[in-house]
């Protein structure tokens, strides 16, 4: 009782909202650099069982992180007992979300073809989520203390893992490696479509969200006002299905210039130290 106590307090406390290149954010962007660096010079060859458990350790540090961010606010004192209500609207189903999900893959699959599919998935659309973020600070931080210490940590991991996951597969980067990256992308446009129509009527017809609430998975939904940060004025005139083929289209066509800078670095690596192939 005294832990979730000391838990509801630390999340509860407010801050004077930070922006850009405030303390918090200048701190992060160090601390991301530091640890890229570190795993990306000392760690970039390591064996198969040691990637996993980096991985396994980033998605414990992220599981953790969210766990607290929904079920603290949630908790009340009623009768001497707690009591949880689930905020419907913030189910954790976005494309900085994701990691959540695919991370775990990374450290429990052995290398191999089904691996290539979360690794490829990391290293572009993982980190296009977390460097938008930190691009962009003041669209996401808030006057909660918590909520913007968990915010930098997730987005910043996501940028480590995928330049980590980009430096490890880096011999690896082919056509089909690419397109297992935008399959999955596109799974989860497909899920976030799905509960963003027919799970959003569901959840208004049993009293889960009243209609009309900022229910907007990948931010794509085309009952929600808000829409994707940085493509608002260009799309969200257009017809929904246009809409969510131009998110698609534009964030693959990201992630290929990521597998194409990581492809050319690593040939240029390569031949400075001749050295045709590694791994």
């Amino acid at each position: 009782m005294e832990l979730v106590e000391k838990l509801i307090e630390y999340v509860g406390i407010e801050v004077e909202t930070p922006g850009a290149f405030s303390p918090i954010h200048i701190k992060s962007i160090i601390s991301v650099i530091t640890l890229t660096l570190i795993l990306c010079i000392g760690f970039h060859s390591v064996c198969d069982l040691g990637y996993r458990c980096l991985m396994g350790l980033m998605s414990a540090v992220m599981i953790s992180g969210e766990l607290i961010k929904i079920v603290i606010p949630g908790l009340a004192l009623v009768d001497g007992a707690y009591q949880f209500t689930f905020d419907w609207t913030s189910i954790p189903f976005q494309l900085c979300s994701t990691p959540l999900y695919v991370f775990p893959f990374l450290c429990l699959l052995p290398d191999g073809k089904a691996r290539d599919v979360f690794a490829a998935y990391t290293m572009t659309f993982c980190l296009i989520g977390g460097l938008a973020v930190y691009a962009t600070p003041d669209t996401v931080l808030t006057a909660g203390k918590f909520a913007n210490t968990h915010t930098m940590v997730h987005h910043g991991l996501q940028i480590v893992a995928g330049i980590y996951t980009a430096v490890y597969y880096r011999s690896r980067i082919t056509k089909r490696f690419y397109t297992r990256g935008v399959t999955l992308f596109a799974i989860f446009i497909g899920i976030a479509t799905v509960l963003n129509t027919v799970g959003y009527d569901h959840m208004v017809k049993y009293g889960k969200i009243t209609e009309g609430t900022g229910f907007n998975m990948f931010y794509i939904s085309p009952r929600a006002d808000q829409t994707v940060p940085m493509y608002n004025d260009f799309l969200k005139s257009l017809h929904p299905v246009v809409f969510i083929l131009g998110y698609f289209v534009a964030l693959s066509f990201i992630a290929l210039v990521i597998m194409l800078i990581t492809h050319v670095v690593n040939k240029l690596v390569c031949r400075s130290n001749g050295v045709k192939k590694k791994r």
